[in-house]
């Protein structure tokens, strides 16, 4: 068996893993590149260990080798192929594969095309899910586009809202090539959709904001991120250009919290009469599992729930090293954790490996991935329902929809006094706010002793009757208003 030194191991699981990614396939391959055998395409992809700079093959559909090399332009000192690269560093750097550019098919035409960076369980994505089924309960039809591929196709699917999986990523605005060829593509898009209004879901959409301005389409910006300072693609001189062109061609920029609004006009500029603030609303759940009765622990432990991808900027270690100083101060029987977001990278396996070690200290520990279908993200509200208290240790969010679940749940929150996260805690009342980073902090609100179960339980009746976040039906009618302004 051939050995990878790159990869670390024989190479031969990673085909595998690759395989199961959808980011390498053989028979495609095979199809493609008619004078190259088997042997020679897996060593080619997870074996040689140099380049001519000009033979550079596509593993899958799902894998645009030249794209990845453009967007992420250090790739080109790594000595094999970007597919190896991709599967060794891609998810812990929060790097994206690129799908082959798609053509789209013809379609009605929708009144809104919504533009989304991704389509997985996370925050944003699931926010263009909930206005989504909301506007079309208000008979306003939505065709979605993603540069990517994910499991939330099939839920826009059930809802009736086609989706177009197109791979035009803004990352690959990093070369002039590239950025050429997203705008003519998105436009080639729009074209065929003839969409009323393009709704653009997040700075990453920028470039779709430009192409409807070319064909005369409206379009509404919406930016979910918390600061322009702590995205990576901004690092871009070429794109933080693109963004200020798609702020300029918009003809509504939408924040949806507050402290963004400052945090992105202190970088870019911004025409205050297009500004418009729709806060993140109470999140779209089934109705039976809001009713669901609580489920506490019988054995009396406080629970603690902690939900999200998990990753550095989410900074889960933080509460990891809070429970393990609690544990060795012999609290460890007294507390239940569950953490909901493991990835695949090396970074979730670490952390893993680290948060395992609290059963030393009889934690009871639940250690779980992230959610991949609609059924496991059913299962992940049940943790919800025993939780006595949801942990976000964030060090930057817009209004985190986690938190906003959580009070769904009536569950009180603990989360670090930051802009995007604090604004969202009301201090006392529905939760508790620790300095960002503070873990000794931390530890003390998480301190499992006699009174604190009794703490939560107040927290909680304080919640039941106060009203914490907009209804996701105003904030639907707030989208709605924005749209007729453009439409007439």
């Amino acid at each position: 068996m051939t050995s990878n030194l790159l990869l670390g191991q024989e190479y031969e699981p990673w085909i595998g893993r690759a395989t199961r990614r959808q980011f390498f396939d053989l028979g495609w391959c095979l199809s493609k590149y008619h004078n190259f055998d088997a042997d020679y395409l897996c060593d080619y992809f997870f074996n040689r260990k140099s380049f001519d700079g000009d033979d550079w093959l596509d593993p899958s559909a799902n894998f645009d080798t030249r794209a990845y090399l453009q967007a992420y332009p250090d790739v080109l000192a790594f000595p094999a192929h970007p597919l190896c690269h991709f599967l060794k560093f891609g998810d812990v750097e929060s790097r994206f594969s690129f799908p082959q550019l798609v053509q789209p098919a013809a379609m009605d035409a929708p009144d809104i095309w919504m533009e989304s960076h991704r389509l997985d369980y996370t925050g944003a994505p699931m926010a263009s899910w909930d206005l989504a089924s909301l506007l079309k309960a208000a008979g306003v039809s939505v065709h979605v586009g993603s540069p990517f591929p994910g499991v939330l196709e099939v839920d826009f699917e059930t809802l009736g809202s086609k989706t177009t999986v197109h791979g035009l990523s803004i990352l690959r605005a990093h070369s002039a090539e590239g950025y050429e060829a997203i705008l003519n593509h998105a436009e080639t898009c729009l074209k065929t959709a003839r969409p009323k209004v393009l709704h653009a879901s997040s700075s990453h959409s920028a470039h779709w904001v430009l192409a409807a301005q070319k064909l005369g389409i409206p379009s509404v910006f919406v930016i979910h991120e918390p600061d322009p300072k702590i995205e990576t693609i901004l690092h871009s001189t070429r794109i933080r250009d693109l963004v200020q062109a798609a702020f300029d061609a918009a003809g509504s920029v939408v924040f949806v919290a507050k402290p963004a609004i400052e945090a992105w006009a202190a970088e870019f500029t911004i025409e205050t009469k297009k500004l418009a603030l729709i806060e993140k609303p109470a999140p779209v759940l089934p109705m039976e599992l809001k009713a669901a009765k609580r489920d506490p622990d019988p054995s009396q432990r406080l629970t603690i729930l902690s939900v999200g991808t998990v990753s550095p900027r989410k900074d889960q270690n933080s509460m990891i090293e809070a429970c393990l100083r609690l544990g060795k101060d012999g609290f460890g029987k007294m507390m239940e954790l569950i953490i909901v977001g493991f990835g695949k990278d090396d970074y979730s396996k670490e952390l893993k490996a680290k948060a395992k070690t609290l059963r030393d200290f009889g934690v009871k520990l639940h250690l779980v991935s992230q959610s991949e279908t609609f059924e496991e993200r059913q299962k992940v509200f049940r943790f919800f329902k025993k939780a006595d208290v949801f942990v976000m240790t964030s060090r930057a969010e817009t209004l985190p929809r986690t938190i906003a679940e959580a009070y769904q749940f009536h569950v009180p929150v603990i989360a670090p006094d930051s802009a995007g996260i604090g604004e969202m805690v009301q201090d006392g009342q529905t939760g508790f706010l620790y300095g960002l980073g503070d873990v000794e902090q931390l530890a003390a609100l998480l301190k499992p002793d006699a009174d604190r179960k009794d703490v939560f339980a107040k927290l909680r009746k304080n919640m039941s009757t106060s009203k914490i976040l907009p209804t996701a039906q105003a904030s639907t009618q707030a989208y709605l208003d924005e749209y007729k302004k453009l439409w007439g």
